[in-house]
């Protein structure tokens, strides 16, 4: 037997983003399967992310579109290399994937909401795919754990009067996908674990914050004869500046550990000492050792860090309405946590502006109101802001940015 540690979480776009923090990456490294759902990856973005040692990553994004325009939606898992296991190409679907380990199946979904228009992003109705697979896969005998965002209110619901008792936060309106998903459940002997008495109180909360809308939506659902192999769930505290909170969940599955030496080490060559006599010499050297990994990489393009805190966590946006046009009119907000008197709200005075202008003059804003020496998280929804900051910024430099 093995403990499998699962965290599922809908991180809204900011997948490239976080991935590129050191510290987020470290976190991965708690559970042995990361699912993200919204990662509005493009095809084979994937291959660009720094991932964790050790580790894996699986993703499934939606078709291009021919202006290039932002991608949505997709899927992604970064998993351990311990684990082995298979990606199911034949049982994923749209905005969904499934991984296989032993006679278990892992499910990471993401269901649009029930009101979108699916036809003009996806290539099939989701939920239709997602039955179609479950009913496989239950008509095959294997076990089922599915998680992620499937925009379906349950209330208290349980799929099955026999089902474990659920106690919900949100006692609302029982949605429409919301009853879909109980009989769903249901014909494939499926089990919602949110709510239920054995994980607490606390395993009911609020998944999704929208504005000053709380509702359950986000899921952990499980095989009705795999219950007893679960060991602990969880809906994680709301990080600052994202609407979904994350869920965590440990079972017990009869699964293979892939060995993580099985063949001996390999000889290394002994590197032959450059020359460092003249400066020429001196800075080829350094060029050579600033490429050998990443950290290197940005301490020799963004200098050390010299002083580390408690972070300090801020969210910005720039908007630009009549953008192109010599009335066009821009500005910028900074959210720094609920009822912060540093939230604040800027007019930006230049005639000359873009909605990626507003973005960086956000981000700017954010910086120049933090003090020096104070370690800062920021976020943005801008693509160009983080690529340009932080997968571009080498190239910049080179050009004397």
């Amino acid at each position: 037997m093995h403990t499998v540690h699962i965290k599922s979480w809908n991180i809204d776009g900011a997948f490239t983003l976080k991935m590129s923090c050191p510290d987020f990456r470290k976190t991965l490294q708690l559970f042995d399967i990361n699912f993200f759902q919204e990662t509005h990856l493009r095809p084979n973005q994937h291959d660009t992310v720094i991932l964790p040692a050790g580790y894996q990553i699986f993703s499934r994004t939606r078709r291009p579109k021919a202006d290039f325009d932002k991608s949505w939606g997709g899927v992604a898992a970064v998993v351990s290399q311990k684990l082995s296991l298979k990606y199911r190409q034949d049982l994923s679907g749209p905005d969904f994937m499934v991984l296989q380990i032993g006679s278990t199946l892992f499910y990471n979904v993401y269901l649009l909401p029930e009101t979108s228009n699916w036809p003009s992003v996806l290539e099939s109705d989701p939920c239709e795919a997602l039955a179609s697979s479950l009913a496989l896969a239950h008509m095959a005998n294997f076990s089922i754990i599915l998680m992620g965002d499937l925009n379906a209110r349950t209330a208290s619901l349980t799929a099955y009067p026999l089902d474990p008792r659920r106690t919900s936060q949100d006692s609302g309106t029982v949605s429409t996908r919301g009853r879909w998903l109980c009989r769903m459940l249901a014909e494939h002997d499926l089990v919602l674990i949110n709510g239920t008495r054995r994980f607490g109180d606390c395993s009911g909360n609020y998944t999704s914050f929208q504005g000053t809308r709380r509702t359950v939506i986000d899921y952990a659902i499980t095989s009705r004869a795999s219950w007893d192999a679960l060991r602990s769930f969880s809906v994680c505290p709301r990080e600052v500046g994202y609407d979904h909170a994350a869920l965590t969940l440990s079972l017990e599955i009869h699964a293979q550990i892939l060995h993580t030496q099985s063949l001996p080490p390999r000889k290394q060559k002994k590197d032959v000492p450059l020359p460092t006599i003249t400066s020429l010499d001196r800075l080829l050297v350094s060029t050579l050792e600033a490429a050998k990994d990443d950290e290197k990489k940005d301490l020799a393009l963004f200098g050390p860090v010299l002083a580390t805190t408690e972070v300090i966590k801020v969210s910005v946006h720039g908007l630009c309405s009549d953008e192109g046009k010599h009335n066009a009119k821009a500005g910028a907000g900074l959210y720094w946590g609920p009822n912060s008197r540093h939230n604040s709200a800027h007019r930006i005075p230049d005639s000359n502006v873009t909605s990626t202008y507003a973005e960086l003059y956000a981000i700017a804003q954010a910086l120049t109101a933090t003090p020096e020496g104070v370690s800062l998280e920021i976020t943005t929804h801008s693509e160009y802001a983080i690529q340009a900051i932080i997968f571009h910024a080498a190239d910049h430099a080179t050009r004397g940015w």
